[in-house]
């Protein structure tokens, strides 16, 4: 039963195997010994081996496999300010509310059939809402089945609770879990109740369908239910082709029912872009003989990362920005967009101080102090790759350029400079060997004056290979 797609496993042990062992556990000391000792354990032993398969096989068909970063940031949850805690407490009935009335146009009339079926959400949500509560004031009246479901979503709705009030991470699929146990426990109560009614016992087995019925297209509307501002937005500007991270991209591709294709991405922390090739077709990638604008979709949190990143390459190729419902959306020519997937290209952000030591960083410059040094970006360049450089700033002449990569050993490659001035630099180099971590150092060895950087943009993307 739990909703555990797109979560690591320590997320989906928190959200399944934990539970159970509870609600198993309480039924147990509540009910005393006899069948249900013998029930716990068989239980506790069937959860315990498939547990340890699974993390087996885990093991085996993950050797030598890195996991995306989407799947490291499900389970990379970190503690909020306190002052937040009593925010999100107060966000807790209107969050549930949404749960249910995901769509709702301001100004519908009561008495319309939009108007009926938010009465009867509104209605439902507040049933299921109370229901394990009133579940909990009769326990001792309860079956086992309907203990163990109470007990179940309990422990369910505890972790959900912690994640949603104390701590930052993904929340909107993992609440799901404690909202289905609560479906799954009034759906026994039903079938249950008419059963201990002779006139009514045909009448269980109906209803309790009926109520799963409605709980699956509830959780369907509440996926796809969504407005379509993004997607017309896109359609609008001439938008078709694009790229976002894993979720971003799927969902967005189906609501537009294929008049938009959003490419699956990685978005490293470092601010470069790889292509999901496992999750799409090659030609999604790529613009062919098209030049029409393409775009990247960033959510809040993703756009706040890449304005972070040491490669500002995201930003400099982008035409124009726009924001639609809840979206950051970077608008790219075609050619640009490609070379931004193709991971050979970077641009520096100099609003951080990575990779620099001896420099101070920010307001869109570096300065390079005496004995300091730039370096980075730990490209990885094919053989006769040539890779082109482009050095932007003053006192330029007073700067010391080497270059180097990795081939098992460290290896350094001769510029073949074109323009070197106090403002601009342009040379390329030409690996002979495949390599590692392509490194250019700019250092400030001999003057007290320091070097300031504005600009430094590596590019490889048409170097012809």
């Amino acid at each position: 039963m739990p909703y555990g797609g797109g979560a690591n496993g320590s997320v989906t042990i928190a959200l399944s195997v934990i539970p159970v062992v509870v609600a198993l556990s309480v039924v147990r000391i509540k009910d005393g010994d006899g069948i249900l000792t013998r029930v716990f354990w068989n239980c506790l032993a069937a959860i315990g081996i498939g547990l340890v398969m699974g993390l087996v096989v885990y093991r085996i068909g993950m050797h030598g496999i890195v996991e995306g970063d989407y799947i490291e940031r499900m389970g990379s949850y970190s503690f909020l300010s306190p002052d937040k805690w009593t925010e999100n407490i107060a966000l807790l009935p209107r969050t549930w509310i949404k749960l249910f009335l995901t769509h709702i146009t301001e100004g519908v009339r009561i008495t319309s059939p939009e108007g009926l079926e938010i009465l009867f959400s509104l209605g439902v949500s507040i049933v299921v809402g109370l229901f394990p509560w009133y579940c909990l004031c009769r326990y001792a009246k309860l079956s086992f089945h309907e203990r163990f479901v109470l007990a179940y979503g309990a422990s369910v709705w505890i972790v959900c609770l912690m994640q949603f009030v104390l701590l930052r991470g993904p929340i909107d699929r993992l609440i799901y879990n404690g909202l289905l146990a609560n479906f799954l426990l009034l759906g026994i109560a039903v079938v249950r109740s008419c059963r201990a009614n002779t006139r009514f016992t045909w009448f269980g087995p109906p209803l309790a369908l009926l109520l799963a019925l409605w709980c699956v297209y509830f959780t369907c509307t509440a996926t796809w239910k969504v407005e379509r501002t993004l997607i017309n937005e896109l359609e609008a500007r001439g938008l078709r082709q694009g790229c976002a991270t894993y979720w971003g991209a799927n969902g967005n591709t189906v609501l537009a029912e294929g008049k938009v294709r959003v490419a699956p991405i990685f978005l490293r922390t470092n601010g470069q872009v790889a292509p999901r090739h496992y999750d799409s077709d090659a030609s999604w990638y790529s613009i062919g003989n098209r030049r029409n604008d393409c775009f990247m979709l960033l959510d809040p949190d993703e756009w706040n990362m890449a304005r972070k990143a040491p490669n500002h390459m995201l930003f400099n190729l982008a035409k124009d920005h726009f924001e639609s419902q809840g979206f950051h959306v970077l608008v790219y020519s075609g050619p640009h967009w490609q070379k931004m997937l193709s991971g050979k290209i970077f641009a520096y952000n100099f609003n951080t101080n990575s990779w620099s030591r001896g420099c101070t960083s920010g307001n869109d410059r570096r300065l390079v102090h005496k004995g300091g040094v730039s370096f980075g970006p730990r490209l990885a360049l094919g053989k006769e790759e040539r890779c082109n450089v482009r050095i932007m700033g003053r006192n330029l002449g007073n700067a010391t350029i080497s270059v180097c990569g990795v081939h098992g050993e460290r290896i350094y490659l001769q510029p073949e400079y074109t323009r070197k001035t106090d403002s601009e630099i342009l040379f390329s180099f030409v690996p002979e060997v495949d390599l590692e971590h392509v490194e250019v150092a700019i250092r400030n060895r001999s003057s007290n004056e320091d070097v300031v950087l504005t600009s430094e943009i590596l590019d490889a993307t048409n170097s012809g290979r």
